[in-house]
């Protein structure tokens, strides 16, 4: 995607995601017995706040469900 497309056609939580990605966090994924499961790592402080950040997103996120 485009910078322009990732702004008009992503969710704040998603452009967050790319945004890390694009600084260079690394992602996995993984099957489990209860869903699948996704993981951010970095071993740049700076790249690691992003990640911070949206952890703490997600559990504001999950909390409102």
């Amino acid at each position: 995607m485009t910078d322009e497309q990732v702004k008009t056609e992503l969710c704040g939580f998603c452009q967050g995601m790319h945004s890390a990605m694009k600084a260079g966090a690394k992602m996995s994924t993984g099957m489990t017995k209860m869903g699948d499961i996704m993981v951010l790592t970095s071993s740049d402080p700076a790249v690691k706040a992003q990640i911070d950040e949206l952890a703490k997103q997600c559990e504001m996120m999950m909390g409102s469900m």
